[in-house]
């Protein structure tokens, strides 16, 4: 009878710590619904200085690396990178929590896009994060928004299982995608003049007296001649408020050979001065921007004091709100010059568009012979 019960009590401890096993198991990190795939790793997020992105082929895309002058990509020249980007991919990794396991099969990882990138079929990327030199993570990125805009397919690189994942992730499988692309974000409102001069000499000006007007005039519109509609060249005047690239080059590597530049000048009322210098050139558009403060400009648009204060939004009053103080408008300057002084830039079609545009872009078509020109 003792040792009937002794074996029971045996039977009972040996399922116990099966059981424990098994629970145990389930639970560790990175392994059960719920758990973060890749423990540890949000809490050593500050310590990643280089972030490599690899795509099929094992091919490199982006090298983002953290040094004195902050993020950068290798694969540009050392260009800014995008950290905003950066910051939430980093994040969204080290956040990444399970949905449910998946294949273990190789032979199925193609359907995830979860295959090792050595393979020229691969779908995913892998992206390793080190820091010091040393490894803390990688992890390959298959399909996104599988389940939900949210959620993705991740593999631990050397691991079997691939995971169905909560995981906001948005990785571009470009170079350029990880690039801080933002070049200038100078208002409209700021800008008083832009003169568009042409290797052949010809020029374009557009002119605002004061600040607040609703549109820019054109000057030297011929007689006979009329714009194409109001306010036909406020686009110009926008362009740099939203100066995007497409793609950028080290300054000290650009050969545009006997090309000449169109140049556009955009003054401020503050005092800035943008010049963009545009170059046709066989492989596409570049640009050039450079920068510098002018006194006698901010001078020029100086708001005159009013005896009385005017009632309603008068002219002044909006030139004063656009305005900034010329010792900040001398600070903008040298910052541009820093960030965009050594760098040629690729920028979209339409951009390019308005920073050559002509004279005759902007009128309405000559009438034909024999008839008036329509009145607007």
């Amino acid at each position: 009878m003792r040792r009937r019960s002794l074996l029971i009590l045996l039977a009972v401890l040996a399922g116990l710590v099966a059981l424990a096993i098994a629970v145990s198991f389930s639970q560790r990190p990175g392994q059960g619904a719920g758990a973060v795939l890749l423990p540890g790793l949000k809490q050593r997020l500050n310590d990643v200085d280089s972030v490599v992105v690899h795509g099929s082929g094992d091919r490199v895309l982006a090298t983002l690396e953290r040094g004195q002058a902050g993020w950068t990509v290798r694969e540009a020249g050392g260009y800014p990178a995008d950290i905003g980007r950066l910051r939430r991919n980093l994040l969204a990794l080290g956040e990444a929590t399970i949905i449910e396991e998946k294949t273990s099969n190789p032979e199925f990882y193609d359907r995830l896009r979860v295959d090792d990138v050595a393979k020229d079929s691969a779908g995913g990327l892998r992206l390793d994060l080190a820091s010091g030199g040393k490894t803390i993570a990688s992890i390959i990125v298959g399909s996104t928004g599988v389940s939900g805009a949210d959620s993705a397919y991740l593999r631990r690189a050397g691991e079997a299982p691939s995971w169905l994942v909560k995981a906001a992730l948005d990785l571009p499988r470009e170079t350029s995608g990880w690039l801080d692309k933002s070049i200038t974000a100078i208002p409209a409102s700021r800008i008083a003049t832009v003169t568009i001069t042409h290797p052949d000499g010809s020029t374009l000006r557009i002119d605002k007296a004061r600040a607040g007007e609703a549109d820019f005039r054109v000057e030297g519109v011929p007689a006979g001649r009329e714009l194409a509609f109001p306010g036909a060249g406020n686009a110009i005047a926008a362009t740099l408020a939203d100066l995007a690239l497409d793609s950028v080059e080290p300054l000290a590597k650009f050969a545009p050979g006997t090309v000449r530049p169109t140049i556009a000048r955009f003054e401020t009322f503050d005092g800035l001065v943008v010049e963009a210098s545009t170059w046709q050139l066989p492989a596409g558009a570049r640009l050039r921007v450079a920068a510098r403060a002018d006194p006698a400009l901010a001078a020029r648009y100086a708001p005159a004091p009013a005896a009385t204060p005017a009632p309603g939004p008068a002219a002044e009053t909006i030139a004063a709100a656009v305005r900034k103080d010329f010792a900040e408008v001398q600070a903008e300057a040298g910052q541009l010059n820093a960030r965009l002084g050594g760098w040629v830039y690729g920028i979209p079609s339409y951009k390019v568009e308005q920073l050559t545009r002509r004279l005759d872009d902007l009128l309405a078509p000559k009438a034909a012979p024999g008839t008036a020109a329509p009145s607007r």
